[in-house]
């Protein structure tokens, strides 16, 4: 919570607020250019973030060869990795 104006107190027990000014455009850009600046900086310290082109800072799986989309059937699971495959025709190999 943020106040935006003073509170003063008189002669007793009373208190009156006193409201401030609204903040400037250049204001609140100058505080929004510092928090992007900190951000940037905590992110980069973490390694979240880099600095090198958006394609290489995608999430995005890469493009697998055909021989790369054959490994998971060799070793015994199905495309995602998760299930095994169950080869009911193979008497013995």
């Amino acid at each position: 919570m943020a106040l935006d104006g003073v509170f003063t107190r008189k002669d007793g027990p009373e208190v009156v607020f006193h409201q401030g000014p609204a903040p400037s455009r250049d204001d609140i850009a100058a505080v929004a250019a510092r928090v992007e600046k900190r951000m940037m900086r905590w992110l980069r310290r973490r390694k979240l973030v880099g600095d090198g082109p958006i394609e290489e800072r995608s999430n995005e799986a890469p493009e697998l060869s055909p021989l790369e989309h054959l490994v998971p059937a060799a070793r015994g699971r199905d495309r995602d990795g998760d299930l095994p495959i169950v080869f009911s025709n193979v008497d013995s190999i």
